[in-house]
């Protein structure tokens, strides 16, 4: 990963718990909802989180992209937050809610 040289005032536990939680939160009230979507609500909810990188203000975004090479690769690691590609969209779904009970997901 390219962020490894890169240093942070959190560590990557840290930012994963603080991109996992906001991404829940976001699509617990939004079951739905398109990636380029899904990162703006990512900025405006974790905006007033102070995360530093070489001591330059940064976004969680920008963490994720640094230490899993962005948003899709880093829900790709996630058990309950999956993927789905519709209509040349990519949106972002909550895979343990009952909505998705019959559904199949890899």
């Amino acid at each position: 990963m390219s962020g490894q040289n890169c240093k942070w005032n959190i560590s990557i536990s840290q930012g994963q718990k603080i991109a996992y939680n906001t991404i829940i939160s976001i699509l617990t009230d939004k079951k739905k909802m398109k990636i380029c979507d899904l990162k703006k609500a990512i900025i405006l909810r974790t905006n007033s989180i102070d995360i530093k990188n070489n001591n330059k203000n940064k976004y969680i975004n920008f963490f994720l992209k640094e230490q899993y090479g962005g948003l899709i690769p880093f829900i790709d690691t996630l058990e309950d937050i999956g993927i789905l590609f519709n209509d040349n969209k990519i949106y972002a779904i909550l895979t343990n809610e009952e909505y998705y009970e019959d559904w199949f997901f890899i």
